[in-house]
């Protein structure tokens, strides 16, 4: 069921029932890399500007940044968790990426899209089977 509770968007990669955005966005990481080179979550920020079609993360987010890097460990901790088959706050997770990038206008494309929360759960789904068919 694809309903939130109060805490955000919760899912876990056994979440299959997907919106179309997922599905979209799923496609398109599949096109981009290349079949047996699996991308990694290190690639992060990379994965999550291309399905923005931006090729630059380095223009909008400061690696050196102290924020970045307890930023990052974050992720690792969270992506180790949904490969364990546990429940992810997507909400959660855009919260701490949004502060990061440096540009608003880049925050404002993330937001307005209405679908931000969807990619992130489209990049842990095709991380962790750069082969799914939704």
């Amino acid at each position: 069921m694809l309903s939130d509770n109060s805490r955000g968007m919760i899912r876990n990669k056994d979440n299959k029932e997907t919106t179309e955005s997922v599905k979209l966005t799923c496609r398109l990481l599949s096109y981009s890399y290349n079949k047996g080179i699996p991308a990694r979550i290190s690639e992060f920020w990379h994965i999550l500007f291309r399905t923005y079609d931006k090729k630059s993360p380095e223009e909008y987010i400061d690696y050196w940044d102290y924020n970045t890097v307890m930023f990052e460990s974050y992720l690792f901790d969270t992506y180790s968790k949904w490969l364990k088959g546990e429940d992810i706050d997507f909400e959660e997770l855009q919260n701490k990426i949004l502060p990061l990038v440096e540009s608003s206008s880049m925050r404002k494309v993330f937001t307005g899209s209405g679908d931000f929360q969807d990619r992130l759960w489209a990049i842990f789904l095709f991380l962790s089977d750069p082969d799914i068919k939704l």
